[in-house]
């Protein structure tokens, strides 16, 4: 079972289709939405008094409104869910400079992982849909936690993204990080545009190709 927590909806991306953002208006974040970090006494008290049923679950620190790696006091949440959990895998866009967060990834022996949303091989393609995010310093902390066996690496497809999709391969493999591939399925706006089903089927020739290594590909689709 995953216990996702939600730790700030605070962010330093602006991806046009991020739920954070209003329908109409073109990344300004939603009205409704009180941007806020949450308290780490909060999250202690939670996780304290749930100790025996969190013991043998899978601990989220999802990037679903906010980028967890936002929060200031990151490596003590990350600390207390090693504690507690099974294991803890941590979401982020990975632009940011969090060294001691890294480093504390890095040494530990607990069960920790971080997974890396990153769209593109260069800054200008990653940039299309993970505005404003370092590109350069997201791949440096990915390579880092790589060598430790800390790394994930989730790359999502869009139409502008789509030829990189075997040398984004390659590169995992060359690096040893464990990568995801999916297919943005959320409808095009903004500019950012889904890929055709017949590029869909043409990842899935991708997919069998490589369906011997240690990667992940969804092959999930909607129409």
């Amino acid at each position: 079972m995953i216990i996702d927590f939600n730790i700030t909806n605070y962010c330093n991306a602006k991806c046009p289709t991020c739920k954070r953002f209003d329908a109409v208006n073109y990344l300004e974040v939603d009205k409704n939405l009180d941007v806020s970090h949450m308290e780490y006494k909060k999250f202690e008290e939670v996780v304290k008094k749930n100790k025996k049923f969190f013991e043998y679950k899978t601990c989220y620190f999802c990037g679903e409104f906010g980028d967890p790696l936002m929060h200031p006091q990151i490596k003590d949440f990350a600390e207390l869910a090693a504690d507690h959990f099974a294991s803890l895998t941590v979401y982020t866009n990975g632009g940011l400079k969090r060294d001691e967060f890294f480093k504390y990834v890095a040494e530990t022996k607990n069960k920790i992982s971080v997974r890396f949303g990153i769209d593109g091989l260069t800054h200008e393609i990653n940039n299309l849909y993970r505005i404003n995010v370092k590109t350069d310093l997201a791949y440096e902390n990915m390579f880092m936690l790589a060598k430790h066996g800390k790394a994930r690496w989730d790359y999502t497809i869009f139409e502008h993204n789509k030829h990189e999709v075997e040398d984004v391969v390659k590169l995992a493999l060359e690096k040893n990080i464990k990568l995801m591939i999916r297919c943005n399925l959320r409808p095009s706006k903004f500019g950012i545009n889904r890929i055709t089903k017949d590029d869909y089927e043409k990842f899935i020739q991708i997919a069998k190709k490589y369906e011997k290594e240690d990667i992940e590909f969804d092959k999930f689709w909607i129409n």
